[in-house]
């Protein structure tokens, strides 16, 4: 009788163990899902914005435009200051600005899946924030992907601040 008792309480254990192996095991592979999609994503975004870039880059006239749009926004409100680039400057301006957007919206699915801290992700917002009205005058939108999370996040951001 003793011995069919603690057999009893082996195998409970035992099976126990096996659904906490079980448990364990779908962790394991949904973490690995999850940096698979965030290996993918980045992967993307990196790709695109590098393309976007070395367009940019790539003009000999990029440094010089740059620098004049930075002195324009020093001056003028950011409607005024697009308005005053020729179209192949607001073209330059465009492809860089695209890169940005693209790199913060990185940052923001990747803070989304838990994988940036939040210090660094509040100075991205910061960032968001700052280059929204030039990305607007400028026709680029966030990603349908990203947008209503990062307006979310620039929401709490204005409540906080206040």
């Amino acid at each position: 009788m003793n011995f069919a008792r603690m057999n009893r309480w082996i195998t409970l254990g035992a099976n126990i163990g096996v659904l906490v192996g079980i448990f364990f095991l779908a962790y394991e592979l949904n973490l690995s899902r999850t940096a698979a999609i965030a290996e993918i994503y980045q992967g993307r975004a990196h790709a695109r914005s590098e393309a976007d870039l070395q367009k940019a880059l790539s003009s000999p006239n990029f440094v010089a435009t740059d620098i004049k749009f930075q002195s324009l926004l020093k001056t003028h409100n950011v409607k005024d200051a697009v308005s005053h680039l020729t179209e192949e400057e607001r073209y330059l301006i465009r492809l860089w600005q695209s890169s940005l957007l693209i790199r913060f919206d990185n940052v923001a699915f990747q803070y989304s899946i838990g994988l940036i801290p939040d210090a660094y992700f509040k100075d991205t917002i910061r960032g968001i924030q700052r280059f929204m009205p030039i990305w607007d005058e400028l026709g680029l939108t966030l990603p349908d992907t990203s947008r209503e999370f990062i307006e979310t996040a620039i929401a709490e951001s204005k409540q906080q601040n206040q």
